[in-house]
C-alpha cells in the first residue's frame, strides 16, 4: 500500500488488539501525517518517560509494528534499511470498527442497547462530556428532524 493513495484502504473489520499494539498506535494517532520507523518510535518513548531504562526493547517495538503492519492497521515503505511505517485508519475509524463488532455480537442489531451502553459509560467517566454529547445530539438535524412519510 502506498503512502500517497491512503484513500483507497480496504474496510476495516475489528482488530484484535493488545495493550502494547494500542499504545503504538497512539503515537500515530497523535499526528496522522506522521510516518515513522522502529527507531522514531524508541526515541517518543524515551521521551516521555523519566526512566528510560524501563522502555522497551528496539526489538519488541519492532515486532509490535510488524504486527501492526500484519494487521493491516499500519503501512510501510522501506527507506535505506529500514521500514517507516504510517498509520492507514485514524483512531475515530479503529473505535468504530470495535464498536460495530460490539454490536454485531452482542447487541444481536439492537442498535438502542449500544446507545445506551454508550451513554452509560460517558455518564460513569465525565458528565461534561456526556452533557455535551447529549446537547450536539440535540441539535443535530438527523436526530431532531421528524420522519415526513405519511404512513398511517
Amino acid at each position: 500500500m502506498k503512502f500517497n493513495n491512503i484513500s483507497t484502504k480496504p474496510a476495516l473489520s475489528a482488530p484484535v488488539l493488545g495493550k502494547r499494539e494500542i499504545d503504538t498506535l497512539g503515537l500515530f494517532w497523535r499526528d496522522e501525517s506522521l510516518s515513522l520507523s522502529a527507531s522514531d518510535i524508541l526515541n517518543m518513548l524515551c521521551a516521555q518517560t523519566d526512566k528510560p531504562d524501563n522502555v522497551i526493547s528496539i526489538n519488541t517495538i519492532q515486532s509490535t509494528i510488524e504486527r501492526l503492519w500484519k494487521k493491516q492497521l499500519l503501512s510501510r515503505r522501506k527507506q535505506g534499511k529500514a521500514y517507516i511505517y504510517r498509520s492507514i485508519y485514524s483512531k475515530q475509524e479503529v473505535i468504530s470498527s470495535l464498536i460495530n463488532e460490539i454490536s454485531d455480537t452482542l447487541g444481536e442489531g439492537d442498535d438502542s442497547a449500544i446507545m445506551s451502553g454508550i451513554f452509560t459509560f460517558l455518564k460513569s467517566r465525565d458528565t461534561n462530556k456526556y452533557l455535551n454529547l447529549l446537547e450536539a445530539l440535540e441539535q443535530d438535524p438527523v436526530f431532531t428532524e421528524v420522519p415526513t412519510n405519511n404512513v398511517r
